[in-house]
């Protein structure tokens, strides 16, 4: 019996700051929020660096600015439902993380798969160790 051997896969979509701003403000409108409605936004990301934001935003009428802080899961649902509107493909399975990079947010999607090896003909002098590069 042959053990399988575990593949992992990283994969990392970059948001600007204006996508990330652009994703939030798609998110709130299909949620019923405000955000999407006022005028004069300013994206801050939070300085601990764990990917949540607020987003400094103007009310018709208001006569000043409101804050709305939005967590790092929120900024995540955000991006993702950025991709599923836009149809790039996200795997079902797999972990999903938000990392903050210089000037971008990162998506990063982790997958892992069981494969087989790969059968290698058996050579006159050669023992599995030495295919294997143990040897």
């Amino acid at each position: 019996m042959t053990n399988k051997l575990q593949l992992t896969e990283h994969r990392r979509i970059t948001f600007s700051f204006p996508l990330v701003l652009d994703a939030a403000l798609s998110f709130d409108r299909e949620h019923a929020g405000w955000l999407w409605r006022a005028s004069n936004h300013v994206l801050t990301v939070a300085p601990a660096a764990d990917g949540s934001i607020s987003i400094q935003a103007l009310r018709s009428g208001a006569p000043a600015p409101e804050s709305a802080d939005r967590s790092a899961a929120w900024v995540a649902a955000a991006l993702l439902n950025y991709c599923f509107k836009r149809r790039i493909p996200i795997p079902r399975q797999g972990s999903k993380r938000i990392e903050v990079v210089t000037d971008a947010i990162d998506l990063v999607i982790a997958t892992s798969a069981l494969v087989l090896p790969i059968e290698l003909p058996s050579t006159a002098g050669r023992d599995a160790a030495t295919v294997a590069g143990t040897a």
